[in-house]
Order: structure tokens, then C-alpha cells, then sequence
């Protein structure tokens, strides 16, 4: 399958990937990475999931959930729709939950969609039972 994206014509990968040695560098897809246990990454990620039992070390933007598993260590930028800390993981990093992370085409620096606001809808106790307020 080949895309590209909507907003800097670059092609996008799907591939999911395990990373099992020590790389330092960029890596950039749309599918799954999992860094497995005594692996290292020192760079720049950008990926739709990540899951890590090892060190990382760098910047993260990914399009989908983060997963810090066992004895991981995490150090730099996380960005991400949502983050799982287990029992064990180390995280010195600033942690950037948005709905929807997006890349900047000009600057290829991270910018964040601001979330939307929801209005909250208040209900109210009848006889016959919860009903929402207008």
C-alpha cells in the first residue's frame, strides 16, 4: 500500500516494526514499534502506535497509544493520544496528550490540535428516572 500524506506529499509506511538492537536515528511509520527488552533508540519517532520494554531516549510523536511497559526507561518528549505507565517503567520525559498530534509541514516541528471543547450536558433526577436538561 502506498499514501502519502495530505500535507507534505512524503509517502507513509504501515509497516510495524521491532526493534531489538541499539539505532540511533529517525524512524517514521504509521504502524506499530515496539522497542523489546535490552534495546536502545536515541532519536526522533514518529509512529500510529509504540510499545516499549527497553530504553528510549528522544522525542515521540505518535498517532495512537503509548505503552511503558516492565522495566522500560523513557527519557525526552512524549506525545501521544494516550499513555500506559506499568508498575516498573521509568519516564523522566514531558508527556503531551492531545486527541490528534500533528507535524507542522514547514517547520517539521510537532504542533498540537487543540482539543475540542465539550459542553457538559447535566441531567436531572425524576420519578421516572435520569433525564438531560435543555
Amino acid at each position: 500500500m502506498s499514501v502519502r500524506c495530505p500535507a507534505c506529499t512524503r509517502p507513509l509506511e504501515f509497516k510495524d516494526l521491532t526493534l531489538r538492537q541499539r539505532l540511533e536515528g529517525d524512524v517514521s511509520t504509521m504502524g506499530h514499534v515496539e522497542l523489546s527488552n535490552h534495546s536502545e533508540m536515541i532519536g526522533r519517532l514518529v509512529c500510529g502506535r509504540f510499545t516499549s520494554t527497553g530504553r528510549f531516549e528522544g522525542q515521540a510523536v505518535v498517532y495512537g497509544a503509548i505503552e511503558l511497559v516492565g522495566n522500560s526507561m523513557t527519557i525526552g518528549e512524549l506525545t501521544g493520544k494516550s499513555l500506559n505507565i506499568h508498575r516498573g517503567a521509568t519516564a523522566r520525559a514531558k508527556a503531551n496528550i492531545v486527541p490528534k498530534p500533528i507535524l507542522g509541514p514547514a517547520s517539521g516541528k510537532l504542533r498540537e490540535r487543540p482539543a475540542r471543547k465539550l459542553i457538559p450536558r447535566i441531567a436531572a433526577v425524576s420519578p421516572k428516572g435520569l433525564r438531560p436538561l435543555a
